[in-house]
């Protein structure tokens, strides 16, 4: 079987007020997502069960799914109407839907709220850039391009 790659162009991060209509966040150059993490509970008891030198081995059991952050850098733009909704976002707190779309057009579909926001990383010897980050609540759906299967997180 070939091996099968894609670099990150052609990806988009989107927003959207209604999660109908998604408009791409511009001049975005970076997209990192940190993974989802599931919680756990420690139910180790005195009845739990023990290694073969009488170890009481830990028992756990799943509690909540933090389901991560996804942080971004782009180049400023101040000009741009996407890059006043990001500052918009953060500062009316707003639940915005989002999604990541992959270069064969697959997508994360998910909302958070935009936590962190620097508008202007100024280098005289770089590009101005900016770098935010958005706090997933809840589920994320993604899905597979070009069968239409969807998987829930």
């Amino acid at each position: 079987m070939t091996t099968k790659a894609y670099t990150g162009a052609g990806s988009s991060l989107q927003t959207s007020p209604d999660g109908v209509t998604y408009t791409p966040i511009a001049q975005v150059k970076m997209i990192k997502p940190s993974g989802a993490k599931l919680k756990t509970g420690d139910i180790t008891n005195l009845s739990s069960p023990t290694t073969s030198g009488g170890v009481v081995v830990d028992e756990f059991i799943p509690t909540t799914m933090d389901p991560g952050t996804y942080d971004l850098t782009g180049i400023t733009d101040p000009g741009n109407s996407t890059y006043f909704n990001l500052m918009t976002l953060q500062e009316t707190a707003t639940l915005e839907y989002f999604k990541l779309v992959l270069p064969d057009t697959s997508n994360f579909k998910f909302q958070g709220y935009l936590t962190d926001f620097t508008p202007a990383d100024i280098d005289v010897s770089k590009p101005i850039e900016f770098t935010a980050k958005i706090k997933v609540s809840g589920p994320s759906t993604f899905t597979q391009a070009g069968t239409g299967l969807t998987v829930q997180e």
